[in-house]
C-alpha cells in the first residue's frame, strides 16, 4: 500500500471517530433535553408530596400566622399579600383546619383592611 493511501486512511478514520464522538454527543443531548424536563417534574411532584416538605410549609404558614397576628394593624394587608402569594400553590386540602380557615380569609380580605387574625 502507498503511504498516501496509508494517510487518507487514517485522515478517513479520524473523520469517522470525531463523527461518531458528534453523533453520541448530539444523541445524549437530545436524550438530555428530552427527557431532563420529565424527569425534573417527577422529582418536584414527589418532593412535593415527601412528609418534611408538607410538615415544613406547614410549619412555614403558623410562622407567618403568628407573624400576621402580631403586626401593626397598618401591617396586615402587605404581610396578607405576601403570605397569598408565597403560598399560592399549596393546595387548601393539606392544611390543617385552623390554618385553611386563615389562608382562606387572607385570599378572601387581600384587598382590604378585614382583620384575619381571629
Amino acid at each position: 500500500m502507498k503511504p498516501s493511501h496509508v494517510v487518507l486512511a487514517v485522515v478517513a478514520a479520524l473523520v469517522v471517530l470525531i463523527g461518531l464522538g458528534w453523533l453520541f454527543d448530539f444523541n445524549d443531548y437530545f436524550h438530555y433535553k428530552t427527557f431532563a424536563p420529565k424527569y425534573e417534574q417527577t422529582r418536584r411532584e414527589v418532593f412535593e408530596q415527601s412528609r418534611a416538605y408538607n410538615a415544613g410549609t406547614i410549619q412555614n404558614i403558623r410562622s407567618a400566622e403568628r407573624d400576621y397576628i402580631t403586626a401593626p394593624a397598618d401591617r396586615r394587608a402587605g404581610l396578607a399579600s405576601a403570605i397569598v402569594q408565597q403560598y399560592a400553590d399549596y393546595p387548601d386540602e393539606a392544611l390543617p383546619n385552623d390554618l385553611r380557615h386563615f389562608m382562606q380569609c387572607l385570599r378572601s380580605h387581600q384587598n382590604d383592611t378585614y382583620d384575619c387574625s381571629q
